[in-house]
């Protein structure tokens, strides 16, 4: 035998690192297929926590928004700021920022500064405007319309921001613990493949490299390996080629048949001349969906078959296998089973195509739980958290993948049907139900925060309904005092009219004594001329006693003047004296006044009658005129003098009447400025009474807008 040359020798020397280089491609792959499995599962559970926190926030938001419709309608800006405060303390780090508007947009409070980026700003006045909930792309800053009252209008908005970096970070914790566990376990794995080798490969390869230079060297020795099933045995075949090769191929064949391994090899005519044990198994489990595409499928009867059985457009199939110079993966649908094949070229000594084998997966599991997870995920998001994934028969990763997220699942469903119960009740009215289920982390801390908003809430309902019954006892004293003075000041208003009338009688009647004194006094002043007149004619009597009876006749006409006028001085005197009395303690010095205009009265009556009698005793003495008429001068001259008296008197009366008339005149203006006054005080009290009886509507509509809640249990829970 030729001796092998020096480098062959050396190579077969070097063998030994051949098994290094298997376990270090071993320990590479099995590193990379737990990051890739770590990268999906840190994938979906991101997705899925990020999903079912962006809708908690959304809940959040609606929940917060309805609390402040109060507070914001009434800028009670204090408990806006205590809320905020509560909603920051409460979810800690996952709290970006808050921010309240009124109607007017003005900002009520503010919290965090995510708030203040242009987009949010346009998000908080669109719902404003628009009333309709509002969201970022991400889910994460919510904007919410804040409404009060009965038609539930619109007072301001809500715009909350938060960020999703806890979450995510523990996540990707959870996904790198997971990963540092397979990376664990395929470093384990790779140590063990290592040992594994070096007993099962490098060894006996080394056994044989010393075999093959014994044989180079022309010693006689055994080679050993003929009964090993892989390549060292290939390797011993080769130096026995007739005897290995035969036996290698059985021990071979065998060894496929064992193996669970799914495999199929075909010749270079694409005929299939080998199909593994379990790769019929699973084609006969498949047979009915086969069956449809290939009616005379049979899985016991391949060897023989066209390899392309399986593909629709063989001439395709030929063309690309034929042309393939390295392996081809792709995937198949037989029936309901999905298939992963490794098609790989078989090249001989000299690289000439000799066949090509073909390595089945069975994918089915493992993609029946990626699309349940997936399913799963979609329902979720869309708030169905009922389904569950059944875990079987797939990969180990995926099992743990699928436990996860059911364990994701009924903890979410569990914690919203716990904080469903206490929520439905409040839109019922009813306060008093509370989350009693203990919860962890950020459920622990939703949960408190509803206990806390209803516990809060029933506090308020609580003393709303307090100051309302207060506000109704104050509004009937109101009503009734309004009431009480809306009746007084309308008889008020009734006396001060009557009385407003009176004095305008008493006015017309002073007017009207003013001008009888000042026409008496125009009188006596004509008296008075003509009285000395009657001097001049006595005077003048001696001469002639004609004109002694024609003065007589003017005298008798003058004392019927005079008589009349003391008459109605008379009558003017019992009038005055009469409005006196009337007027009591301010008419007392015209009551005097009216006395001595009667005195005067009487005397001028009775001068009058005394002048008729002077006449009438003229008349029979005539012939004892001239002997008198010394004497009736003088009695005119007396006359004269009460004449000039009694005009004073009288003018004085007609002053004294006037100033009467003008104080009469201001005291009837007042009398009536009274009167106004009092006709709007009437007014003003009856519109004081209108609106203490809308008030008590009001009132009213307050209690029955309130009356809804029931807030006794959550008074109990205030008051322990």
């Amino acid at each position: 035998m030729t001796p092998a040359p020096a480098s062959n020798v050396e190579r077969l020397g070097a063998s030994p690192r051949l098994g290094r280089r298997i376990a270090l491609a071993f320990a590479l792959g099995a590193i990379l297929l737990t990051a890739l499995f770590a990268a999906l599962s840190m994938q979906a559970q991101s997705r899925l926590a990020s999903e079912v926190f962006a809708r908690s926030v959304s809940q959040l938001a609606d929940l917060t928004a309805r609390d402040m419709g109060g507070a914001v309608k009434f800028a009670k800006t204090e408990i806006i700021e205590e809320t905020l405060v509560h909603l920051s303390e409460a979810n800690g780090r996952a709290f970006g920022g808050a921010r309240v508007v009124n109607a007017a947009g003005e900002t009520l409070d503010e919290v965090g500064a995510l708030t203040r980026a242009p987009a949010a700003a346009a998000l908080l006045a669109r719902t404003l405007e628009t009333g309709e909930p509002g969201a970022s792309a991400d889910g994460l800053t919510q904007a919410r319309a804040v409404r009060f009252g009965k038609g539930q209008d619109i007072v301001g908005a809500i715009l909350v921001s938060w960020t999703d970096a806890v979450i995510v970070a523990d996540v990707r914790a959870s996904a790198m613990r997971l990963a540092g566990l397979g990376l664990a376990i395929a470093l384990g794995a790779g140590a063990l493949g290592m040992w594994a080798l070096t007993r099962l490969l490098t060894r006996p390869l080394v056994q044989l490299g010393a075999t093959v230079r014994k044989l180079i060297a022309g010693e006689d020795a055994s080679i050993p390996g003929f009964e090993r099933m892989d390549e060292i045995g290939m390797l011993a075949r080769s130096v026995g080629e007739i005897h290995e090769q035969s036996q290698a191929s059985a021990r071979t064949r065998r060894a496929l048949d064992s193996a669970s391994t799914l495999l199929m090899i075909a010749d270079t005519e694409d005929r299939i001349t080998y199909v593994s044990p379990s790769l019929v198994q699973l084609l006969d489990r498949a047979g009915d969906g086969i069956r449809k595409m290939v009616p005379q499928f049979d899985p016991a009867k391949l060897i023989g078959v066209d390899f392309h059985i399986f593909h629709r457009n063989r001439s395709h199939q030929v063309d690309k296998l034929h042309d393939m110079t390295e392996k081809l993966i792709t995937d198949i649908r037989l029936g309901e089973r999905r298939l992963n094949l490794v098609v790989s070229p078989i090249f001989g000594r000299r690289g000439q195509r000799i066949g090509t084998v073909v390595e089945w997966l069975d994918r089915t599991e493992d993609l029946a739980i990626l699309a349940a997870i997936d399913e799963t995920a979609a329902k979720a998001a869309e708030g169905d958290f009922s389904r569950r994934i059944k875990p079987h028969g797939a990969d180990e990763n995926l099992e743990q993948v699928a436990r996860q997220v059911n364990r994701i699942c009924e903890t979410i469903d569990r914690f919203l049907t716990e904080v469903e119960t206490p929520v439905k009740a409040m839109a019922d009215g009813d306060l008093s139900h509370r989350s009693g289920a203990e919860f962890h982390g950020r459920f622990a801390d939703v949960t408190g925060s509803v206990n806390a908003t209803l516990d809060r809430l029933g506090g308020l309902v609580a003393d709303i309904k307090a100051a309302e019954r207060a506000m109704r006892g104050n509004i009937d004293e109101v009503s009734g005092g309004a009431g009480d003075l809306s009746s007084r000041t309308e008889a008020q208003a009734s006396a001060l009219e009557e009385t407003s009338a009176t004095v305008e009688e008493i006015s017309a009647t002073i007017s009207t004594n003013a001008d009888g004194a000042k026409q008496a006094s125009t009188m006596a002043a004509d008296a008075r001329d003509r009285a000395q007149m009657g001097q001049s004619v006595v005077g003048d009597a001696v001469g002639s006693m004609k004109e002694i009876e024609e003065s007589s006749a003017r005298i008798s006409d003058i004392t019927a003047v005079i008589d009349s006028i003391a008459f109605q001085t008379n009558l003017l005197a019992l009038n005055a004296a009469v409005e006196a009395a009337r007027a009591g303690e301010a008419g007392k010095g015209f009551a005097v006044v009216a006395s001595e205009v009667r005195t005067l009265a009487q005397r001028s009556s009775e001068a009058a009658r005394d002048i008729k009698e002077l006449i009438a005793a003229s008349g029979a003495k005539v012939a004892d005129g001239v002997r008198h008429v010394h004497a009736t001068g003088e009695a005119l001259g007396g006359l004269m003098s009460a004449i000039s008296s009694m005009s004073e008197t009288i003018d004085d009366i007609a002053r004294a009447s006037r100033e009467q008339a003008t104080g009469m005149q201001e005291i009837t203006q007042a009398v009536s400025h009274m009167d106004e006054t009092t006709q709007r005080n009437a007014s003003m009290a009856e519109q004081s009474a209108r609106a203490a009886e809308a008030l008590r509507t009001q009132s009213d509509t307050l209690a029955e807008l309130i009356g809804f809640f029931h807030a006794e249990a959550a008074s109990r829970n205030r008051a322990a």
